[in-house]
């Protein structure tokens, strides 16, 4: 049986990997300038999809879903300036350290996210089974008084 699960894992985990290349190939025909700071803003996504060993790849999801949305704020930003400055040297068009922290804080989030979302789950669980248990009490409590128990 963890043969299978096993397989699963690592065919899940490749077909991660392929779409992040697929989506790093996709923003290199575009632009060379693009794509390299792509790939250094998509470092968390890399680094999670290489760590998450777990079998529903939700680690790899939430840090990957967060740190694109990252990314893709900071992308019409790039855009402006790549139209109006296409002949600088790739050094200026580098980043600001605001974006970048930008764009980490959203990787950040879905590492928050993933670490939380259990417990609170959890804790939500807890809640509506005391409030189903104190609903039954009282209407056990009701038939007995009607019944005179």
């Amino acid at each position: 049986m963890s043969g299978i699960s096993s397989k699963k894992n690592r065919l899940l985990k490749g077909i991660l990997f392929l779409v992040f290349i697929s989506f790093l190939l996709v923003i290199s025909g575009l632009s060379i300038r693009l794509f390299l700071i792509c790939l250094f803003f998509l470092l968390p996504t890399v680094i999670a999809i290489m760590k998450d060993r777990s079998d529903d790849k939700c680690l790899s999801l939430s840090v990957g879903l967060c740190n694109i949305s990252g990314v893709i704020t900071y992308l019409p930003e790039f855009f402006v300036f790549y139209m109006r400055n296409a002949s600088q040297s790739l050094i200026n068009s580098l980043p600001r350290i605001s974006d970048i922290a930008l764009v980490y804080s959203f990787s950040c989030i879905g590492i928050v996210i993933y670490m939380s979302l259990p417990s609170l789950i959890a804790f939500l669980y807890l809640v509506s089974v005391k409030s189903r248990r104190d609903r039954l009490k009282r209407q056990i409590a009701l038939q007995k008084q009607k019944w005179d128990l």
